[in-house]
């Protein structure tokens, strides 16, 4: 479990162009996480650079704009934010994202608010951190 500060101080921002599927994963993260939402990766990075946030969660299928095309771009200029991706799918080569380290979590939907604050949770470094499996 998440400590209190965790509960009301981790700023997640998700990406996702799926108007009802961004509002839904902000639902249910808002029960935790303070949230802001983006509807494209172009919206996501013009929200990056105008507030700070600990970690983005995007959708892989976005229009113009892939998640991991926007991990990337994320990954080079803001590399202390968790880079979170999410999928209904299989996504091609997401052994390898998380091996370099361009991803650092999968979630698969649909999930649990549980299974995402784990997802979300940054490693040993964080302030505000799930307990680790291992």
């Amino acid at each position: 479990m998440l400590d209190r500060e965790a509960e009301q101080g981790g700023r997640v921002l998700v990406a996702d162009d799926d108007a009802l599927g961004r509002r839904v994963i902000a639902r249910l993260l808002g029960t935790r996480f303070r949230v802001m939402t983006a509807n494209s990766g172009e919206h996501a990075l013009g929200l990056l650079r105008a507030h700070g946030f600990d970690v983005l969660l995007t959708d892989q299928h976005m229009l113009w704009m892939t998640g991991i095309e926007l991990l990337e771009r994320v990954r080079v200029r803001y590399p202390r934010v968790r880079r979170v991706l999410t999928s209904a799918t299989s996504v091609p080569g997401v052994d390898t994202y998380v091996a370099i380290g361009l991803v650092d979590a999968v979630l698969y939907k649909p999930f649990d608010l549980a299974t995402a604050a784990v997802a979300l949770a940054r490693s040993e470094r964080s302030p505000w951190n799930a307990p680790s499996s291992r």
